[in-house]
């Protein structure tokens, strides 16, 4: 008999015989018995677990486990290391002897004692104590034997000996002694595997399965292959497209915008538009005389506000007014609405103009016809800028079209009102747009334009006009903003309208107005 001393697992807890020791630490003791050329695993861990998965790990990773079934029930023995391949002790007598109590004597004073019910070790009694504790342990089993328990050992009075035991173990088939080894916690499922296809390959049949199988497998690696190709394609395809359609975009924003700077000056086509409209209104009409005449050239519409002549125009008499919006409101507004056509375009004109030049060019002639009525903003470099996405792709860059600025002009006195025809013919040498025009008390004069600041003050007019937004822009093109202009103030004496019987006004009429007609 050889006796190999402990194996530690775990966390590497010394039994010692020590029953809640042994309990706590599954396997913390094994050792390995050798009789007659049979090699035992004794002082394993024992326990009673819900599947063998839950016995598996109770003995832990890599550590040496048995997993049988008993009567229903899956109990499991946990080792270490050292005892991987043998022989569970407790198992082996169990096999031969369901109820046995292993009383067996080792070196060094030590006694392996093994309680074992229905062919397995109860729990905390496969252990290897010191022959002071022996005694103990052997009166605390009794309690908990079952009646017709063997003793095993080389001890009086064993029934058996456990050469004796080996014996009849050593005539078991080798698939049923198997069931009692201890195996490796932890084995790869890929070894297993590996195992069978090695064996299934020494039949012709499998060998064939085999290769059908890697056929398969080729196949689906192909056709996966085929639709990562497919969609790597077509979202190269996809983004080549975006990247194209931005490319498109962003060439046609600045095509846009140069084509805007090489426009030519609108502001005599524009002057005459509105001008035209205003001759056509009426002095008064139904009682009503106009009051205001705004002409928006950006959405393409005239808009005439009215005001009664006096106390007794009826509200009823507003439904007459031509392009009446809503004759039955009764609110401070009455307002009318007209579409004007849009203007020819012109053909783009390729000129390049020095900012500075114009703008002290435009800041001269203000000054001297219209006492600094001519306003100017500050200067705004226009950039067109391509997408994040898109920049710097094929030469797709920043673009500096030119510079841009605002103009105001206003008229404060009927001497500047009679130069707004001039005022427009200078600015129309510069491409300037105006966005909307505003008159005040547009009503069409009965005396020519001359009659303005004439002395005779019973034919003075005051009709003012107003630009709402004009601009300017220089450095190679011209884009359309628009811009500010403050109204201005003039008075007239008489007014031009007066109905039978309408007291003389008592104070003088205010009208608002950047421009005069001319």
């Amino acid at each position: 008999m050889k006796w190999f001393g402990r194996s530690g697992v775990r966390n590497g807890a010394d039994a010692d015989g020590q029953l809640d020791d042994a309990a706590s630490s599954a396997g913390a003791a094994s050792e390995v018995l050798e009789i007659g050329g049979m090699r035992l695993a004794i002082a394993l861990a024992w326990t009673v677990a819900e599947s063998t998965s839950e016995g598996r790990r109770f003995a832990g990773k890599n550590n040496a486990y048995l997993v049988k079934d008993v009567g229903g029930e899956t109990v499991a023995a946990a080792g270490g290391r050292q005892v991987i391949g043998m022989l569970a002790g407790g198992a082996v007598v169990g096999h031969v002897v369901p109820n046995a109590f292993v009383y067996h004597p080792l070196p060094n004073h030590r006694f392996w004692i093994c309680l074992i019910r229905d062919g397995v070790p109860y729990p905390a009694y496969d252990q290897v104590v010191p022959a002071a504790d022996a005694a103990q342990l052997y009166t605390n089993a009794t309690s908990m034997a079952a009646a017709d328990t063997r003793m095993i050992g080389d001890t009086a009075p064993a029934a058996f000996t456990l050469e004796e035991v080996l014996a009849k173990v050593r005539s078991l088939p080798r698939k049923e002694l198997e069931t009692l080894r201890l195996k490796k916690n932890g084995v790869q499922l890929r070894t297993v595997v590996a195992l069978a296809a090695l064996v299934a390959a020494l039949a012709a049949a499998a060998q064939v399965a085999i290769q059908y199988q890697d056929q398969l497998r080729s196949e689906r690696k192909r056709q996966d292959m085929m639709r990562a190709l497919l969609q790597s394609q077509q979202e190269r395809a996809a983004e080549a497209t975006r990247i194209a359609a931005a490319k498109q975009a962003y060439e046609q924003n600045v095509a846009r915008q140069r084509a805007l700077f090489r426009s030519h000056s609108a502001v005599l086509p524009q002057w005459q538009q509105c001008e035209a409209l205003r001759q056509r209104l009426p002095l008064s009409d139904w009682g009503y005389r106009p009051s205001k005449l705004t002409c928006d050239f950006g959405a393409g519409k005239a808009t005439v506000e009215w005001q009664p002549v006096n106390l007794q125009t009826r509200v009823a008499d507003r439904a007459h007014l031509p392009g009446i919006l809503d004759p039955l409101d009764i609110g401070t507004r009455i307002v009318s609405t007209f579409d004007m056509p849009q203007l020819d375009p012109s053909e783009p004109e390729d000129r390049r103009v020095e900012l500075k030049l114009a703008r002290m060019a435009i800041a001269d002639w203000g000054q001297a016809h219209l006492s600094g009525g001519l306003r100017q903003g500050t200067e705004e470099v226009v950039t067109v800028t391509p997408p994040a996405d898109i920049a710097g792709l094929d030469g797709v860059h920043s673009v500096t079209l030119g510079s841009k600025q605002t103009v105001d002009v206003s008229a404060t006195t009927s001497r500047h009102v009679l130069m707004l025809g001039e005022a427009m013919r200078f600015l129309n040498t510069f491409p300037i747009t105006f966005t909307q025009m505003v008159w005040s008390s547009p009503s069409s004069p009965a005396h020519p334009p001359s009659s303005f600041g004439s002395k005779d003050r019973s034919h003075g007019i005051g009709h003012l006009f107003q630009i709402t937004v004009a601009r300017r822009y220089a450095g190679g093109s011209y884009p359309r903003r628009r811009s500010r202009h403050r109204a201005t103030r003039c008075r007239t004496r008489k007014p031009l309208v007066r109905e039978p019987g309408a007291p003389a006004p008592t104070r003088t009429d205010r009208v608002q107005g950047s421009h005069a007609a001319a």
